[in-house]
């Protein structure tokens, strides 16, 4: 799984704040015009009592494991503690998500209302005496606009208008889902059972999906804000004659369109992150025509959101997370003294029900066998099926790797390894034909070897070739000729007799097609 970055864990507990990003829970900083709103301040408390909830639990954890490993007579007792005391840090993290879910909601909607355009209640501000009266502090609702664009464009710019509370509301959630993301990835990181990670990767995907679909909100909803705002703002501009500010606001689109390309990349939502060079263009525009309309409570307003908006971070890095398994990968090993004997018994294999891992059978038995068998091999596993005791060492992540280590294990005395694979739970054993592919072996027939000792013993040296190379060829006599074999290809046949007849003298050795 990606790491979390700093700037991204800092997201988590609080994505938007005027004054700067937090660094805790305890360290939040209030946003100024919310200090006199008892639920939000309340709940500021509530997050701070959390976080120091659970510090405290997080500095008992440390001393409990601690204790785990210098006490080990009492290990049991510990690990029920360690167990208890993960499962409180959990839910206070949950208690602190919520809390600062609900917080988050809260600063987002004042930022976001004045990011639209809505105006303080008790903002003030001169009205003009002559025809363009200022009737709101919602620049598009006066008269100037719907006195300077036809009935249909300016029901087109206050439906534009209305459609960016849809574009808040979608980037809140986006905003809100993407800080439990950011909690969700470093939660998995640290998770230690298959069960409690499936459980978290299995909310981040429906968070996922949540985003998606408010990112297409974003594109679809703000694409018709923008498209139409902008035709109307330099329709305005175009028919009063103000030529300079149309080519000004011309130039400022195709830069704004480059911020808005460059924005996009690594970001989670391309989306958003053009919608900030975007709006900003937008409150641009709109500042420009509320001074040449004389709009002092719309400017003021104006004024506030682009403040706010400047303050707001919105540049959400991609976050990736990867699946978490807990596949047992370790190659096999030989150990002197072995692992496994009558009072440390070979234990059963570890089927996991998710992921690929490959393992070598050593051996499979009617009856279960004693662990002198292994020949000191470790880790190994008994898989108890079908009535029978199969025997799998070491855990690699590819049939390659796995296959590589046949020849060690056969140099070991072990005859016939073979490359067993589960995937997700459903297993599978090699054919002989697909481990030689695997090799760089081509299986081009059968072969043997033919071996004239002139009415001689075959030698030990010769023995003690085949147990290195072909520990599971045959040898047979037919009259004075010495047959081993078969060989699954002539290249191998050809290593075992290019070291008989460097390591013998006086003995004939010919290869045989036998099919």
């Amino acid at each position: 799984m990606k790491h979390i970055s700093g700037h991204i864990k800092l997201l988590v507990l609080g994505v938007f704040t005027l004054s700067g990003l937090r660094v805790g829970a305890q360290d939040r900083t209030v946003i100024s015009g919310l200090g006199s709103d008892s639920l939000y301040m309340a709940l500021v408390e509530q997050e701070g009592n959390y976080k120091s909830r659970e510090d405290s639990l997080n500095n008992r954890i440390t001393e409990v494991r601690n204790l785990f490993r210098t006490d080990p007579d009492n290990r049991a007792s510990y690990s029920e503690d360690i167990l208890r005391l993960e499962s409180e840090i959990f839910d206070i993290r949950n208690l602190i998500g919520i809390t600062a879910g609900k917080i988050n909601a809260i600063e987002q909607e004042f930022i976001i209302r004045n990011l639209s355009g809505e105006a303080d209640p008790e903002a003030t501000g001169r009205e003009r005496t002559d025809r363009y009266l200022e009737n709101s502090s919602v620049i598009v609702l006066n008269p100037f606009f719907s006195s300077n664009l036809s009935e249909e464009d300016y029901a087109l710019l206050k439906d534009a208008q209305k459609r960016e509370q849809e574009v808040a509301g979608s980037i809140r959630s986006f905003t809100d889902n993407y800080a439990l993301i950011a909690r969700i990835a470093h939660e998995l990181d640290e998770a230690a059972e298959q069960e409690h990670a499936d459980s978290l990767y299995s909310r981040y995907e429906t968070l996922m999906l949540l985003n998606t679909k408010y990112t297409d909100n974003i594109g679809e909803a703000f694409g018709y804000v923008f498209d139409n705002k902008l035709y109307c703002y330099n329709y305005i501009l175009d028919k009063l004659g103000h030529r300079n500010e149309l080519a000004e606001f011309e130039r400022k689109t195709v830069q704004t369109r480059e911020q808005a390309i460059s924005a996009t990349e690594g970001a989670q939502s391309p989306e958003i992150a053009a919608y900030m060079a975007r709006k900003t263009l937008l409150i641009d525009y709109e500042k420009t025509l509320a001074r040449m309309a004389g709009y002092d409570k719309a400017l003021d307003s104006l004024s506030r959101a682009e403040s706010a908006f400047r303050s707001t971070r919105l540049d959400f890095p991609a976050i990736t997370v990867e699946e978490k398994l807990f596949l047992d990968f370790e190659p096999v090993r030989f150990a002197s003294p072995v692992k496994y004997d009558s009072r440390n018994p070979i234990p059963d294999l570890k089927i996991h029900p998710k992921g690929e891992i490959y393992r070598l059978m050593l051996g499979s038995f009617q009856r279960a066998q004693q662990p002198s068998i292994l020949r000191g091999a470790y880790p190994v596993g008994v898989w108890k099926e079908d009535g029978r005791f199969s025997y799998y060492a070491g855990g690699y992540a590819t049939a390659q790797e796995a296959a590589n280590a046949i020849a060690e294990l056969k140099s070991k005395g072990f005859k016939d390894p073979k490359v067993a694979r589960w995937t997700n739970g459903q297993y599978k054993l090699f054919e002989q034909s697909e481990l030689d592919k695997l090799l760089g072996k081509v299986n081009d027939g059968l072969f043997r070897l033919s071996l004239d000792t002139d009415g001689k013993p075959l030698p030990d040296v010769v023995k003690e070739i085949l147990e290195d190379m072909a520990p599971g060829a045959e040898i047979s006599r037919n009259g004075d000729l010495y047959i081993i074999g078969t060989f699954d290809s002539r290249s191998e046949a050809e290593e075992v007799m290019g070291e008989i007849l460097e390591e013998t003298a006086g003995i004939g050795v010919k290869i045989e097609d036998v099919g």
